[in-house]
């Protein structure tokens, strides 16, 4: 009788420390495939309070592996991460049953290789007990063509830098103009023409990647762009 008490109160015990995890993500693990040739590659998912009330979420990234010359972000719904850190970032209020982005994204820069990612949601103030983690897998699978080996390997933008406007030089295989900052976020979204001035003057003086995207959406070519005001 004693050791069926002692038994019934070990069991009491396990079910009370399960239920103090409250977080969940989906995928916990994911594995996506890499084009050397692509800008950036987003690894999806989403973590969720799992419990009935209002509740603070922070996370840590740990690179447990990335080669040499790629770049790894992670965008929750605040914003976009590049540091790679152990430190936890700002947290995330998520009130019950809601869910919040963490998105995990690779730029190969047009290298061959292979990286692993983990990142371990936590409630803030409860990390010991209140945690999950997440891997995130990216691998290129076999040598893609270089774009200097492309029929439009020799697509430009002028002038650069811009001060209000920048045009390409050709565009025939060219659907649409993407401009994004240097974290990755999309900005602005141009229908490629002949002859189009792509107009930035209200941007603020920087540099941004464009995308150059064909009308199947396969990316055409990946160029920086500085933005600068004129001299007086």
């Amino acid at each position: 009788m004693k050791n069926s008490l002692l038994f019934l109160m070990f069991f009491a015990f396990l079910l009370r420390g399960s239920s103090q995890v409250t977080i969940s993500i989906t995928p916990q693990v994911l594995s996506s495939s890499v084009n050397p040739d692509s800008f950036e590659i987003r690894a999806k998912a989403t973590i969720k309070n799992l419990s009935g009330v209002t509740k603070k979420f922070s996370w840590r990234r740990n690179i447990m592996s990335m080669t040499n010359g790629w770049l790894c972000l992670v965008c929750d719904k605040n914003q976009c991460w590049v540091a790679a850190t152990n430190e936890p970032t700002d947290q995330i209020e998520l009130t019950a049953g809601a869910t919040s982005n963490l998105d995990v994204y690779i730029r190969p820069d047009r290298k061959m290789g292979s990286a692993t990612i983990e990142i371990k949601v936590f409630e803030v103030g409860n990390e010991a007990n209140n945690s999950v983690t997440g891997r995130f897998l990216f691998s290129t699978l076999s040598p893609v063509k270089s774009y200097n080996a492309l029929p439009f390997s020799n697509i430009k933008l002028y002038p650069n830098p811009s001060m209000e406007y920048f045009q390409i030089s050709e565009n025939d295989t060219v659907d649409k103009v993407v401009i994004y900052n240097i974290i990755g976020r999309q900005l602005r979204t141009f229908k490629a023409t002949d002859g189009n001035k792509y107009m930035i003057n209200d941007l603020p003086d920087g540099m941004y990647i464009v995308r150059l995207m064909s009308s199947n959406g396969a990316t055409v070519k990946t160029l920086r762009l500085s933005k600068a005001h004129a001299r007086a």
